[in-house]
């Protein structure tokens, strides 16, 4: 079921990670600078930190997006 849901998406995988404030390319790939993540492991790719048992988890828990600043 959730195969099916995910050849069926119209968002790409992990875009909630490629327009986060925190998104840094690191040699091609797009790797996680939040602060939260970055103090405990350093810049890891995004893959790694949107796992089940991720950082950041499936739920993109350190998103901060520019229209969200106050």
């Amino acid at each position: 079921m959730i195969a099916q849901a995910t050849r069926a998406a119209k968002v790409p995988p992990l875009r909630a990670c490629a327009l986060c404030m925190h998104r840094r390319p690191v040699a091609g790939a797009l790797h996680c600078g939040a602060p939260a993540v970055r103090n405990v492991f350093g810049l890891q790719p995004v893959s790694a930190m949107r796992a089940t048992a991720g950082a950041c988890g499936p739920s993109a828990a350190h998103m901060d997006m520019p229209g969200w600043a106050s």
